[in-house]
């Protein structure tokens, strides 16, 4: 990396948070994860009723009319209940940048992340440039 880009990157980065604006990360990250998990109680419970109620009816979802339906609702719930997980690893390692001072600071290029997008997704770790760049690689 050039001089010209080192200095570049070290303008663009966040100073520290100061603690007031900490602690209300601090607070809006423990809100959503306790919302995340409520969201993986839920989907479990649920994946575990689809489950007890599958057992009881036959084994043959090629001819069963709801065999094709309860697959589905199954790989559902499977989707969602793997989303729900990923996102609370986000929300984990955001706090874990937020205790070393790196909350809101853009893992891939290293600007700030805006407050709106913080708020609106408390456990982002990329700025929207970074973010659109890594959909369109994915896609």
């Amino acid at each position: 990396m050039s001089t010209r880009q080192q200095s570049t990157k070290s303008q663009t980065q966040a100073p520290a948070a100061r603690p007031a604006e900490a602690e209300q990360s601090r607070t809006r990250l423990k809100s959503a994860r306790a919302d995340v998990e409520a969201r993986i109680t839920a989907l479990q419970r649920s994946h575990d009723d689809l489950v007890a109620s599958a057992a009881d009816a036959p084994n043959d979802d090629e001819h069963d009319p709801e065999g094709v339906t309860v697959a589905f609702e199954r790989a559902q719930i499977d989707s969602l209940l793997h989303e729900s997980q990923r996102e609370l690893l986000e929300i984990d390692d955001a706090l874990t940048a937020l205790d070393a001072g790196g909350y809101g600071i853009c893992r891939e290029c290293g600007d700030t992340i805006p407050q709106a997008r913080l708020e609106a997704l408390p456990g982002v770790a990329l700025c929207m440039t970074c973010a659109a760049k890594r959909y369109r690689e994915a896609s």
